[in-house]
């Protein structure tokens, strides 16, 4: 009894040292990723595709400026690569399938072909984007600050101490948008602050993400989401895990592991001819 007891005791100074409010923890969030110019991470992701929860796993190398990116998955499709690199390629990314047809091939990193079962393209790894959508919502709701945003205490995250953080949008809902210009899905998403595959799940009109024509009444969510759970890292104030929630539940969440904050690269890591890939 004494020994639980103890043990309580000694939790509640644990987290209260680390006691801080959640937005100068969401600040701190924001302030480390900006100082991130290159990133090395394993990512897992689950995202509902057609109702399902669907996994992948992959390890990441990104350079900023300009963007570059190297990924190697593990899940689903061992072995499976894409080199991106700005300005190259035509601006298409080097894809090796690991499967059939056994080649090679360059693809437009928004195409159909690339996002096919995916929520994000490449342009969204790492944490920049997360970021920028955390930065939004809170600038746009920071009236109510004490109310959206929630801390829940420390947790262990794959054996890592996290604070986590809860964002509760004010009021979730869906509103009908009209474009009023020819624009993509995701220029649309990114003038919103949403997520491009949430548009198309909820716009059976839209199969794919090619232009949306002008005067199309389309369904916006109000946020990116309904709760946003997100689990700082106590030591570096980065995620390590991030889970989205809509109105039907868990929308898709993301684990972040092997994390190096700006290693140094160089331009071979980001060349088709190196010899350590399969291009």
């Amino acid at each position: 009894m004494k020994k639980k007891i103890l043990f309580y005791i000694i939790s509640v100074i644990f987290q209260t040292s680390y006691s801080q409010s959640p937005i100068e923890l969401i600040q701190k969030m924001i302030d480390e990723e900006a100082k991130i110019k290159s990133l090395k991470l394993t990512m897992v992701m689950n995202e509902r595709i057609d109702g399902k929860m669907s996994k992948s796993k992959s390890d990441f190398m990104i350079s900023y400026s300009p963007f570059q990116l190297y990924m190697k998955q593990e899940i689903p499709i061992e072995g499976m690569e894409i080199l991106y690199s700005e300005n190259k390629n035509n601006n298409k990314a080097w894809v090796n399938t690991n499967s059939f047809p056994w080649v090679t091939l360059s693809i437009d990193p928004n195409s159909n072909l690339m996002r096919k079962d995916y929520h994000h393209s490449i342009f969204d790894s790492g944490y920049r984007n997360f970021s920028n959508i955390v930065r939004y919502l809170i600038n746009k709701n920071y009236n109510k600050v004490d109310e959206i945003l929630s801390y829940n205490g420390i947790k262990t995250i794959n054996g890592y101490q996290c604070h986590q953080i809860m964002y509760t949008s004010p009021s979730f809902e869906y509103f009908n948008y009209i474009t009023k210009n020819e624009i993509t899905l995701t220029e649309l998403a990114k003038k919103f602050y949403v997520n491009d595959y949430m548009l198309i799940e909820k716009n059976p009109g839209l199969i794919d993400f090619d232009e949306v024509k002008t005067n199309k009444n389309l369904k916006i969510p109000s946020d990116y989401g309904k709760k946003v759970i997100i689990n700082l890292d106590i030591k570096n104030h980065l995620p390590r895990s991030i889970h989205i929630y809509d109105e039907k539940g868990l929308y898709e969440e993301y684990y972040y592991t092997n994390v190096m904050i700006n290693p140094p690269l160089v331009e071979n890591d980001f060349n088709p001819d190196n010899k350590k890939y399969n291009f």
